[in-house]
């Protein structure tokens, strides 16, 4: 290869990168490229040009297989294409490979139907970049001059809306914006801009957030130490979860679930609230002041909601995994350490500690009362379950580990959930 070829080549791979670092997000009002967009499904082809849809309002819908949000849209998305064929393109973009991509929506076309059979772009890059966002549903619509009209969440893409944009007329959209988990949640730029140092900071919403958001959870750490939290579009039941995992995890050294929880509550509408309605939770402390932190949080659900939260200790009705015999079956013979107890066929368990079994046992739904570690083994251990995965059936199999689950009473720290206006 003579020295010219060699300088060609050498060009040819600078332009390239150089290119690729040239690609700029698009704001509303920008005109997007005539990219040629390829891997596509359930198309004609399986390439396009942007500019093959110059007479209609193009509608990029980004999604992932992962994404119940964004599969729940499909069946109302295609009946909007159907009613706007001539008019309108859905066209679906993701990020994940053309053949997993296919095969899930073969999958779920042969479970629910043509109604989830979409257009999509597979194995994407260049859209993502031009178009960056954190969460799905995520649309962007392209008028017929290739212009960006809008960027929204899903709800958005109505006929209402459609018919405003084919129709040239102002749409006030409310424009899609990604919540930073990396700060409180809609505190002001001008504030962490700012010089000031933020000491506190606690918000906590009844209602969902559907632009912008996902359901979610984020802390913010300081090396190690938590000093902050966002939790999107979660039940305050599941947030209480939450907090009492990082309490009993970093403040008792013990399993928690949600059987820890006692809900004394007599109010049905407070029970609604507490399980079915979603919230938003944001809470900052300084980080010289992050001592107990978890706690300090479960402290403001209670301060700023219909319900009283406490940590208390109450004698309880527990089942207690015992040790019943000597014998050394139970002892791990090493391996690669191994979780995987409730698969369908058998339940393996591996050179692990026996409190992390003990965890699995009280989070598996095999019983309403909390199970508690009362055998004394300090080592790993190995275990081996099969189905059902009752606790009867679990009692039977692991004797021949020298091991039962017995009914005790024991006190243990649980969180106390009581309706305010009864407690008064």
């Amino acid at each position: 290869m003579n020295i010219r070829a060699i300088l060609l080549i050498i060009f040819i791979f600078l332009f390239s990168n150089n290119h690729a670092q040239q690609i700029k997000p698009l704001q509303i009002g920008d005109t997007i490229p005539d990219l040629t967009l390829q891997n596509i499904l359930n198309y004609k082809g399986n390439t396009v040009r942007i500019s093959d849809f110059r007479s209609k309002l193009l509608v990029l819908d980004f999604w992932a297989t992962w994404c119940t949000a964004c599969i729940n849209t499909f069946a109302h998305n295609n009946e909007i294409q159907k009613k706007y064929n001539v008019q309108v393109k859905i066209l679906n973009v993701t990020y994940e490979p053309t053949d997993f991509t296919a095969n899930f929506l073969d999958k779920l076309v042969a479970r629910k139907g043509n109604a989830y059979s979409i257009t999509t772009v597979t194995n994407d890059t260049t859209l993502q970049q031009i178009f960056p966002h954190k969460f799905v549903p995520h649309l962007v619509w392209i008028d017929s001059n290739r212009v960006v009209r809008a960027i929204t969440a899903s709800r958005q893409l109505t006929p209402e809306n459609i018919d405003k944009i084919l129709g040239q007329h102002t749409v006030d959209f409310q424009q899609k914006a990604d919540i930073k988990y990396t700060q409180p949640l809609f505190l002001s730029s001008a504030i962490l801009d700012s010089s000031f140092t933020l000491q506190h900071y606690s918000l906590l919403v009844h209602g969902n957030i559907y632009d912008g958001a996902g359901v979610g959870q984020y802390y913010l750490k300081d090396h190690e130490k938590t000093y902050g939290l966002n939790y999107t579009n979660q039940s305050l039941l599941f947030i209480l979860n939450m907090l009492g995992n990082q309490i009993w995890e970093n403040y008792y050294h013990s399993n928690f679930n949600q059987n820890r929880i006692l809900l004394e509550l007599s109010d049905s509408t407070t029970m609604d609230k507490l399980r079915k309605d979603n919230w938003q939770f944001s809470f900052v402390v300084s980080k010289n002041n992050s001592d107990s932190f978890f706690i300090k949080a479960l402290d403001e659900i209670g301060k700023n909601t219909d319900i009283d939260v406490q940590i208390e200790q109450r004698l309880m009705n527990c089942i207690a995994l015992v040790r019943t015999t000597n014998n050394n079956k139970i002892v791990t013979k090493g391996g690669r350490p191994l979780i995987d107890l409730w698969s369908k066929k058998k339940g393996n368990f591996r050179n692990q500690p026996i409190k992390y079994f003990v965890n699995e046992l009280d989070g598996g739904n095999i019983t309403p009362l909390p199970i508690i570690d009362a055998t004394g083994i300090r080592g790993n251990i190995d275990i081996t379950l099969y189905p059902p995965y009752t606790l009867e059936n679990i009692r039977c199999q692991i004797k021949s580990y020298g091991l039962n689950l017995v009914p005790v009473k024991k006190t243990l720290n649980v969180i106390i959930v009581h309706d305010k206006s009864k407690k008064q």
